[in-house]
This record gives structure tokens, C-alpha cells and sequence, in this order.
């Protein structure tokens, strides 16, 4: 090899590329330095085109070709044999005469493979980075340590991430991801988000450092997730297993409280009905039987919005319903309320409590007259709805027709944090004194016990829209049925079981009082021991939850068994499945505590009536 080959050899190695030397129509004649030579010996005395990859052949004679009119080939990279593998290279050339006139091409060769696998494999990452952002429903972000994320999905998204969050929510924001950005630690944030819909909805985002070698932290990268609608989805659950949890606790109270009314109305009508009109201690019986009714009133509103209370749906027709609630509803709410009444078209019959649905109306509309003090329109309207299998599904409903009742004011309003919590029990807007805050709940838990929806709207100034979904029925006319006769006329023998001692001795005066003849007990073995033994009584009339290892049912299945057809009026202070049930038994009755003289003697000769 010339000095002037070994020159260019040196220069070669110094810049750590093979150089290399080829005729004019590209056989190689020789490279160097042997050093970084391995692999590519084979080139020589053979043409470098039968070295290119075929797939780069043509791109690469275009430019050598080109090279020949220009005088010089640029670089240029492509695959290339190398120890029998392909591998990516970069080429330059320029043309040189050699000392015999002919021309020659002389170069350097680099092996750029790990340069371009790099290159290759950081594409690719991106590529599929930028394909899961579009593809995912997250909002893909990334921030250098210490500045705010920029976004990095899609262009509806690259707007300031700060500039997206609630106002009210930036502060708390910033100061939570400058808490987690000094910390250099995964963390999570939560916070309001402007929509495309120009809506703010609650999203998560999970922040994630990216570490270099010598572990400082030169990147943030996240995803914020719309988690508005979960999260919704979540409170309704929590909210149910609240209720869940508070309906069996709200059923024992219910029991015991209503033992105690039972006590105090049974006495306080007994001195109500004793005394002269002018008697002092009249008035004050009769206050202490009101305020038995208001504590019953409350015990209600207590198992309604905890699902407990004890139902008796029917065909309530709707016309019907309004006309006769609608001067009621007018009385109430004073000259200063105008109540509309709008019908949108027959809205037939709908499955409910009738007592509970009046209740229902009248708790809407006071709320409606306390949000307008000053007041104002009230309207209540109907309509017949159908919900779609995919609108039933999102209500919780089951699809078909559905009856709509709503009250509608232009008061005060709620704001969207009272709204949420509106129908929480003992929640009220009143002060001190001014109301139990039952009101909502008990419609809430009544409409829910009826399989149907309810659903409020509000906005602060603007006023507020109550609807109310039940289940269509049948409007059919109930059969007349005869009167039932008074118990006074039956002089009825009456078995009666009470564990309750109190309770027990009041029912037994009651009864007597009525005209009926008591044997009374105060657990199941002692009536049965009584039955079995003959003693004549025409009526059972017992409790159902009891102590003593027998309750109500068992008592009555047993006694049954030695008296076929005999009459039994169930009582309970409890409102759950097991009382319900009572009342689909054959020759039976129910009657749940407190109830006054008048409507215990009506159930009796209603069960000595269904029995004959």
C-alpha cells in the first residue's frame, strides 16, 4: 500500500471509519484498517452493490449514479452485508484518478446500526405512546420538574392544563402538585375539569417522575381520567349501604318507639273520651295524644326513607287523585301561592300508596311554598312517560310506561351542594325548630319502595322541579265491598299476645271497653298452652316478633292447626318483609302500632268478615 494510502488509512481510523477504495464501476480493491475491518472482507474484489440489501439496491444506485455526474457522493445510509448479517452503514465517497489515468472511488464506512436500532426503537416508542393516547379515553400529559403538564393526546387537548381546571379548584391543585413534584414520588390529584362541552366534570390524574441514571428526576408523565361519572356511581352505592345500614337499626327503634306511642294514645284516648268537654285534663290529654300522633308521624318518616315503612299499593287514578287533593293543597299553601295545575294529556292510573302519595304532594308543595316566602306560582303536572329499556336501565326502573307527578316553584333554589345532599335524611334548609328535615327523604323512600324515581332539578335563584316516576296500572273500579260490621256489635272472645306489659294492659282495657271478652297472655307457649287446654275465644290477636322462642306466625300456624279457620289480627310495632307478609296470609289481618280505638275495631271485624 502507497504512503498516501496509508495516510488516508490513518485519517480513517482516527475517525474511527473503515476506509475503503473501489474502482470505476465499484469493485472494492481494498479497506482498512484492518482493525475495524472485521465483517466487511468479504467486499473485496466484488462489486458493493452485491453488498445492498435489495430492498435499498435501487435508492442507493440512484444516488451513485447521481454521484457520477456531480463528482461526489453524499452521505448515505443503508443496509449492507456484514458477517453474513445485514446491518445499516453510512457511506461517503469522491472520485480520484489513479496514477494510470483510470478513475477511482475512495470513502469512509461506519457501522450505524446501534445508531439506527436506537433511532428505530425511540420511533416506535413514540409512535405507540401517541397510538395509546388517542386511542385511550385519558388525557396523556407530561411536564419537566418544577412546570405545569402540557398535554400530549389530541388537539382538542393541548390547551394549558391549569387553564382547564375549575377555578375554585387551582389553588389546591397547584399546591398538590408542587407537594408531589418535591416529594419526587408518584402521587394522585383530584380536581374539576373544564369538557369540550364547555361542562366541568371531577377527573383524576396519577402522576409518575422519569428518573435519569443518576436517578434525578428530568420528567413527569400522567393521564387524567374523567372519573365524574364513577364517582357519581359510587355515591349512589354509598349511599345505599348507608341506608342499608340504617334501615334494620330505624325498624328496632321504629319497634320500641311505637310500643311506647302505642301506650301513650290508647290512654290519652281513653281520658279523651272519659272526660267532659270542659274538663282541664281533657285538653291535656288531647295534647298528649296529638303529640303521640306527631311521634308516630316522625317514626313513619323515619322507616320511609330507610325503605321500611309498610305499603298498600292500588290503582290510584290520577284526575281523580288532583281533584280532590288539589283545594287541600290550596288551603295549605295560602292566597300568596297561585297553584297550576297542568295535564299533559290523560295520565291514566299509576301503583301506589295512596295515603303515601298524598303525603307525597303536600311534603313537595309546603317545600315549594318555604322556598318562596314572598310567594309565587306553584305547578304541579302529569304526564305519561315511557321509558326505553337504556333510559330504565340508567334510573334503576324497569322499561315501560310510567306516570309523571311534579311540583314546580320559582323560589329560592339549591345550589349544586345542596342538590347532592337534598334527600339525605334530617337534612333542612330551616332553622333551628323549623322542620325535621324528613320531608325529601320520605318522598325519596316512598318513591323508591314504589319502583319508581324521583328526580330534582334546582337552580339558586331560579327555582326548583320535583318529578316524581311511577309505575302505570290498570285503572279499574274497585268492587263495593259491604261494610264491615263494628267490633262493639260482635262481642268478640279474644285470645291476646303481648310480650310487652304495658302495651298488653292497654290493649286489654281497650278491648273490654269495645265490648270483648280478653284472655290475655304475654308469650306464644302460654296462648297455645291456652288453646289446648279448650278455652272458647273467637279471635287471635297477637304481636309478631316476640320473645320466648314463638313468634306471631308460629303462633297462629299452631293454634290454626286445633282451630281451623279461626281469625287472627296480627299487631307489630315493626314495618319490615316478615309484617307484610302478614297481611297475605288466609284469615288474616294487620295492624301496625300505634293505631287508635277506631282503627283497631275496624280490623277486628274486618278479620272475623274475611273469615266467615
Amino acid at each position: 500500500m502507497s504512503s498516501a494510502a496509508q495516510v488516508f488509512e490513518a485519517l480513517a481510523a482516527a475517525s474511527g471509519a473503515l476506509a475503503y477504495r473501489t474502482d470505476e464501476h465499484g469493485r472494492v480493491l481494498e479497506m482498512g484498517p484492518p482493525e475495524l475491518a472485521g465483517g466487511f472482507e468479504t467486499w473485496v474484489g466484488h462489486g458493493w452493490r452485491e453488498q445492498v440489501h435489495p430492498q435499498d439496491l435501487d435508492r442507493v444506485t440512484q444516488a451513485f449514479d447521481l454521484a457520477r455526474v456531480s463528482g461526489r457522493l453524499s452521505e448515505i445510509s443503508y443496509r449492507a452485508l456484514r458477517s453474513a448479517a445485514y446491518r445499516w452503514v453510512s457511506v461517503r465517497a469522491t472520485p480520484v484518478v489513479a496514477g494510470d489515468g483510470r478513475l477511482q472511488w475512495v470513502g469512509l464506512l461506519t457501522d450505524i446500526h446501534e445508531t439506527v436500532s436506537a433511532k428505530e426503537e425511540l420511533r416506535r416508542s413514540e409512535a405507540a405512546y401517541r397510538a395509546l393516547a388517542e386511542a385511550s379515553s385519558c388525557h396523556v400529559w407530561r411536564a419537566a420538574p418544577g412546570a405545569g403538564y402540557r398535554a400530549g393526546s389530541d388537539g382538542d387537548r393541548k390547551s394549558s392544563g391549569l387553564g382547564l381546571v375549575h377555578p375554585e379548584d387551582r389553588a389546591k391543585t397547584l399546591e398538590s402538585w408542587g407537594a408531589i413534584s418535591a416529594s419526587g414520588l408518584p402521587g394522585d390529584l383530584r380536581f374539576r375539569a373544564r369538557t369540550a362541552s364547555g361542562a366541568y366534570r371531577l377527573h383524576q390524574t396519577r402522576c409518575v417522575p422519569i428518573r435519569d441514571d443518576q436517578g434525578e428526576v428530568v420528567e413527569w408523565v400522567g393521564a387524567v381520567s374523567d372519573i365524574h361519572d364513577a364517582e357519581a356511581a359510587l355515591e349512589a352505592l354509598r349511599k345505599a349501604e348507608r341506608l342499608k345500614a340504617i334501615g334494620p337499626l330505624t325498624a328496632g327503634l321504629a319497634h320500641d318507639f311505637n310500643n311506647l306511642l302505642m301506650v301513650i294514645t290508647s290512654g290519652s284516648e281513653a281520658i279523651v273520651d272519659g272526660l267532659e268537654a270542659s274538663h282541664p285534663l281533657r285538653a291535656r290529654a288531647a295534647l298528649a295524644l296529638h303529640a303521640a300522633e306527631r311521634g308516630a308521624e316522625l317514626v313513619d318518616g323515619l322507616l320511609s326513607f330507610s325503605g321500611q315503612q309498610q305499603l298498600r299499593p292500588c290503582a290510584v287514578d290520577l284526575e281523580a287523585f288532583l281533584q280532590r287533593l288539589e283545594p287541600l293543597v290550596r288551603r295549605a299553601l295560602g292566597e300568596d301561592v297561585e297553584v297550576r295545575v297542568v295535564r299533559h294529556g290523560p295520565a291514566g292510573a299509576c301503583m301506589a300508596d295512596p295515603t303515601q302519595l298524598e303525603t307525597a304532594l303536600l311534603n313537595l308543595s309546603l317545600n315549594a311554598r318555604e322556598a318562596m316566602p314572598r310567594g309565587g306560582p306553584l305547578t304541579i303536572e302529569t304526564e305519561l312517560v315511557a321509558f326505553s329499556e337504556e333510559a330504565a336501565a340508567h334510573l334503576g326502573l324497569r322499561p315501560g310506561d310510567y306516570v309523571m307527578l311534579s311540583v314546580s316553584d320559582e323560589g329560592c333554589g339549591m345550589s349544586p351542594e345542596m342538590l347532592e345532599i337534598a334527600v339525605e335524611p334530617f337534612f333542612t334548609t330551616k332553622e333551628a325548630g323549623g322542620g325535621s328535615g324528613l320531608g325529601l327523604s320520605m318522598v325519596h323512600g316512598f318513591v323508591d319502595q314504589s319502583e319508581g324515581h324521583l328526580a330534582i332539578s334546582s337552580t339558586e335563584g331560579v327555582g326548583t322541579r320535583v318529578r316524581i316516576h311511577l309505575p302505570r296500572a290498570a285503572l279499574e273500579a274497585a268492587a263495593a265491598k259491604p261494610a264491615a260490621p263494628r267490633a262493639a256489635e260482635l262481642a268478640l272472645r279474644v285470645l291476646l299476645v303481648e310480650d310487652d306489659d304495658l302495651v298488653r294492659e292497654q290493649l286489654q282495657r281497650q278491648l273490654v271497653q269495645m265490648g270483648c271478652e280478653v284472655t290475655s297472655v304475654g308469650a306464644g307457649p302460654e296462648a297455645l298452652a291456652v288453646a289446648q287446654q279448650g278455652q272458647p275465644f273467637e279471635l287471635l290477636m297477637t304481636d309478631i316478633i316476640m320473645p320466648g322462642g314463638m313468634n306471631g306466625f308460629e303462633v297462629a300456624d299452631r293454634i290454626q292447626r286445633l282451630r281451623p279457620g279461626l281469625p287472627v289480627l296480627f299487631t307489630s310495632g315493626y314495618s319490615d318483609e316478615r309484617i307484610r307478609s302478614a297481611g297475605r296470609r288466609a284469615n288474616a289481618r294487620v295492624l301496625r302500632k300505634p293505631y287508635r280505638r277506631a282503627a283497631l275495631a275496624q280490623a277486628l271485624a274486618e278479620a272475623v268478615a274475611g273469615a266467615a
